[in-house]
């Protein structure tokens, strides 16, 4: 994850250096009309450094490397059903996805659309199709992590501490 989130720093950090130039190449392009390409020049960036950070700085992690569950279970509180709580956290972080995914498409179709009228907005059938795709995928991508979680002997955990 870090990797990628100095990829995003180093991306909007070569586009805040030179703005002039980074709003030249999307007027290149013949999309965007100049005015908004340079809000979009501004906006482009600013979303990379926020992607970027949030990347670097996981909110589930704690600063000596551990996460939540690994605390649950060193204190013995989690004896069953770790499976269920780690495919319920991959469907919640893939629902928060979905939700963000969708508002901040939607925004984006309709300013692009006021900008350009052969812009339309999608019908609901492929957005609704698309977020049961990505849950469902997620549930799946959860179901290895939450099967290695079930199997750890705490006892066997605390000793290798």
């Amino acid at each position: 994850m870090v990797g990628l989130a100095l990829l995003f720093a180093t991306a909007a950090f070569h586009k805040f250096r030179d703005l002039r130039r980074f709003t030249l190449v999307l007027t290149a392009y013949r999309v965007i009309p100049e005015g908004p390409a340079r809000r979009l020049a501004w906006s482009i960036p600013c979303a990379e450094l926020a992607v970027a950070l949030a990347l670097a700085w996981p909110p589930a992690r704690r600063l000596d490397g551990h996460d939540d569950m690994y605390y649950k279970i060193k204190a013995g509180r989690v004896v069953g059903g770790v499976e269920v709580r780690v495919i319920a956290e991959g469907a919640v972080m893939a629902g928060a996805g979905v939700v963000a995914g969708a508002l901040l498409g939607y925004v984006l179709a309709r300013v692009a659309g006021g900008y350009i009228p052969d812009i339309r907005m999608p019908s609901t059938l492929p957005v609704i199709a698309s977020a049961l795709v990505l849950l469902t995928a997620a549930v799946v991508a959860s179901v290895l992590p939450a099967a290695r979680a079930a199997r750890v002997d705490v006892i066997q955990a605390l000793r290798s501490e």
